[in-house]
């Protein structure tokens, strides 16, 4: 899975948003680029599933950067 995710500002934490996929949390790590540029951000090991559950999320005392996320990619294979 690949998302897009900004800041309102610079060198902002990735790991701020939250990313639980069927109730399993994935850890992000690394900082975003320049104020308002999208970076990708990957997640690996999904395990298989007939369904998925996707949850973002931040927790409102750690989101001082607003953040924003874009072009959400699920991939599989058959």
């Amino acid at each position: 899975m690949t998302y897009e995710q900004a800041a309102n500002g610079n060198n902002a934490d990735i790991s701020v948003l939250k990313v639980k996929i069927n109730g399993v949390d994935y850890p992000t790590s690394g900082t975003l680029g320049g104020q308002n540029q999208f970076s990708e951000v990957a997640i690996n090991g999904i395990a298989s599933a007939a369904n998925l559950t996707v949850e973002i999320s931040a927790q409102a005392a750690e989101n001082k950067a607003g953040y924003r996320i874009d072009n959400i990619k699920i991939f599989g294979t058959k």
